[in-house]
């Protein structure tokens, strides 16, 4: 009888001290809650920024060389109807 009592008395003490740590671990707790806008951040980064910028230069890079093969092309008319193709083929 006496082991049962100390055995009932070992699970009720065991359970008063974790559920008083419990409550002193929610009660005491720093916790803080911070909302964070990556999207912010990651665009006003100074590496996206130097990444948008060489992308651009590159941009401008390939419009230029577009640019300036299209003006070849017209000046030189390399680009034919096909039959001036057919024209030129039956003369030889």
């Amino acid at each position: 009888m006496f082991k049962k009592f100390n055995v009932v008395f070992l699970i009720m003490l065991a359970f008063g001290i974790g559920y008083s740590v419990n409550n002193i671990a929610m009660s005491s707790s720093n916790l803080k809650v911070a909302v964070v806008d990556t999207t912010r951040i990651i665009s006003n980064s100074q590496e996206v920024k130097n990444l948008k910028a060489e992308q651009q230069a590159k941009i401008k890079e390939m419009q230029k060389t577009l640019e300036t093969a299209q003006a070849e092309i017209a000046k030189n008319k390399i680009l034919q109807k096909p039959q001036n193709y057919k024209k030129n083929i039956e003369r030889k």
